[in-house]
């Protein structure tokens, strides 16, 4: 009877113990976010390809180059990669998702917004008015996910392009000589980006040596029609704003220290 007791007594306090953890933990060991699980079976890592058409139209496209992700529609540049991210998740769901056959599919989906990962495609719908999610389509299946997409491809014409020029730079030098107050040129952020023969009239430019993060960079200034511009080593030229370009000092440094195409 007593080991009985005993054991009744132990089981007890076990159950009471993990009652009252539950509880210390907030819920959480009872109420955890399902993990996202994947619609296709897409290696992320290994995906090559991304584009949005509408309407059958393609309008984005965006293309991994090495290691890197650019942009080639609707014009190239260098990719924001947390942005792509979120159209990759797009292969990703978290709760709810139903056959096709059980939704009135032609009242959901009357826009023809295709996401189109390798190939795999996913239709974008309407807003499920309860839960604010978007349906997505993907072949014989819709799922209910949070509206991201959407959104980022109504913004402005450059969502997904990377406008940073530099991170943390340590030491710039122009023409071989280094410049003392090097702070404007850390994390320098460019107004756009312009295709390199918008400046088939520029008149001046002057090579710059950026150490950025223990990495020679080699930068190129230069002022035309289109305003001021830096060409960068990853093969992009960015449009600056005025106030950029005078926290950079490129006026006066054009002005007196460029080179005219006409005397070379």
């Amino acid at each position: 009877m007593t080991s009985r007791l005993r054991l009744s007594n132990t089981v007890l306090l076990l159950i009471i113990s993990t009652l009252g953890a539950g509880i210390l933990l907030d819920g959480t060991w009872y109420n955890q976010t399902p993990e996202p699980t994947p619609i296709h079976a897409i290696s992320l890592d290994e995906v090559e390809s991304v584009t949005v058409e509408v309407n059958q139209q393609q309008v984005l496209a965006l293309r991994k180059s090495g290691k890197h992700w650019q942009q080639t529609h609707p014009y190239a540049a260098p990719v924001k990669s947390q942005r792509l991210q979120r159209l990759l998740d797009t292969n990703r769901y978290s709760q709810r998702s139903y056959a096709a056959s059980e939704l009135p599919v032609a009242e959901i989906f009357t826009d023809n917004i295709i996401l189109i990962i390798d190939d795999a495609e996913f239709q974008f719908g309407a807003i499920e008015p309860v839960s604010k999610l978007r349906y997505v389509r993907s072949e014989d299946h819709i799922y209910l996910q949070p509206d991201n997409v959407i959104p980022m491809l109504s913004a402005a014409e450059n969502v997904f392009v990377d406008l940073q020029i530099t991170s943390h730079v340590e030491q710039v030098s122009i023409d071989g000589a280094n410049i003392e107050i090097i702070d404007a040129w850390s994390d320098l952020q460019a107004a756009d980006i312009i295709s390199n023969h918008s400046l088939d009239d520029e008149n001046t430019r002057v090579e710059i040596s950026v150490l950025e993060d223990s990495y020679l960079r080699q930068l190129t200034a230069a002022h035309s029609a289109q305003g001021y511009t830096i060409s960068s080593d990853n093969g992009f030229t960015y449009l600056l704003s005025a106030s950029t370009a005078e926290a950079l000092g490129l006026p006066d440094l054009l002005s007196t220290r460029g080179t005219s195409k006409t005397s070379q």
